[in-house]
């Protein structure tokens, strides 16, 4: 059984199509979210996203490098 996306997690996703991003720089092309959080909770926040995304097997580790890069684990729909 699949579960289905959050708008917040499309837009991590859209935003790793083209180039492997760091955690910030997924936070910068995802934009803020309501509430008026700052830089570092909103960095804080992608990172949650991006680990449970990972589980799922959607993104994954560029490698063990820190920062750490994110890139697409396999084409989106081929679920």
């Amino acid at each position: 059984m699949t579960t289905r996306l959050t708008p917040y997690e499309e837009k991590i996703l859209d935003s790793l199509v083209w180039a492997a991003r760091t955690t910030r720089a997924v936070a910068e092309k995802c934009g803020h979210v309501a509430g008026g959080i700052n830089r570092a909770s909103q960095s804080a926040l992608v990172m949650q996203s991006l680990k449970r995304l990972e589980k799922r097997g959607l993104v994954k580790r560029l490698d063990d490098k820190l920062p750490i890069a994110w890139v697409l684990a396999k084409e989106r729909g081929a679920e």
